[in-house]
């Protein structure tokens, strides 16, 4: 998908580190890894949207701060 490698080449250019989710291990884990990480901005797509806004409704990634999506939110996922 264009968008990653433009937000790859993008993080290069700008000594941003670029940390994977691995969701296929559940929630649990993308809670463990942006927290381990510090991450305060994450890029997405449609696929990650409804795991990342549960963990945020259940009071975790508490330093998450902004999303990138790549896609058209619909209101549905929101909820």
């Amino acid at each position: 998908r264009e968008e990653w490698v433009v937000t790859d080449f993008g993080c290069i250019l700008s000594a941003v580190t670029v940390v994977t989710l691995y969701d296929t291990l559940g929630k649990d884990a993308i809670d463990y890894i942006l927290n381990q990480t510090y991450i305060k901005t994450l890029a997405l797509s449609a696929d990650k949207i409804k795991n990342i806004i549960d963990l945020k409704k259940d009071g975790k990634l508490p330093l998450l701060t902004h999303l990138i999506y790549f896609d058209e939110l619909k209101q549905a996922e929101l909820e």
